[in-house]
């Protein structure tokens, strides 16, 4: 049970010190209680689509990849990429 609870911790501390967590603009707008219906809407279907295509999608990436290190490459690649979509999607619906 140790082992689990320092691995729950570990986890969670890493995902916490992200920085499309620590430092997101759009989820900071979310959270201050100014989207509207739309808008909301808007978020359920775009995190639907990605919750259903995201873990497929970096199994294959991760079993096809020849070496240890190809996979670690490919996280960091995948990681990099939601960074910078959530850029762009928070650029985007962020209210001016």
């Amino acid at each position: 049970m140790k082992q689990i609870t320092s691995l729950r911790e570990e986890l969670t501390a890493s995902v916490f010190a992200h920085e499309v967590i620590q430092r997101n603009p759009y989820t900071k707008w979310f959270k201050r209680g100014e989207a509207n219906t739309e808008q909301v809407i808007d978020l359920v279907v775009q995190f639907s689509v990605f919750s259903n295509h995201f873990i497929p999608l970096e199994a294959k990436r991760m079993v096809n990849a020849a070496t240890e290190e190809a996979e670690k490459e490919a996280r960091l690649a995948a990681e990099q990429e939601a960074v910078n979509a959530n850029k762009a999607n928070a650029n985007a619906a962020a209210p001016k």
